[in-house]
């Protein structure tokens, strides 16, 4: 599974001082008898665990994503938002039910 990272994203992570991030697949409860909902989020830094996570690398950005997620082509890291709510996703994956 290759792994991009847009331009804008970079710029993002440079601003930051950003050169690991990590993909992981959460589960988030919502409500009390609704469920859960399947979500990837873009973490700064390295994971707890990266015996658990793939990585690649894209120039000088090392990308650990969860082995529980698959790819349906290339992944693309993004980023969405401007100022102080801008933050990165991940484009390309395929979350499992």
């Amino acid at each position: 599974m290759p792994v991009k990272i847009s331009p804008r994203a970079r710029k993002f992570l440079i601003d930051k001082g950003v050169d690991t991030i990590y993909l992981e697949f959460v589960d988030i409860a919502v409500g009390d008898n609704v469920g859960v909902v399947k979500e990837v989020e873009v973490r700064y830094g390295m994971p707890e665990r990266p015996d658990l996570y793939w990585l690649r690398h894209d120039g000088d950005v090392r990308v650990y994503v969860d082995r529980r997620l698959d790819s349906t082509g290339p992944v693309e890291i993004k980023k969405q938002g401007f100022w102080k709510f801008a933050n990165l996703y991940a484009d390309g994956l395929r979350i499992p039910l």
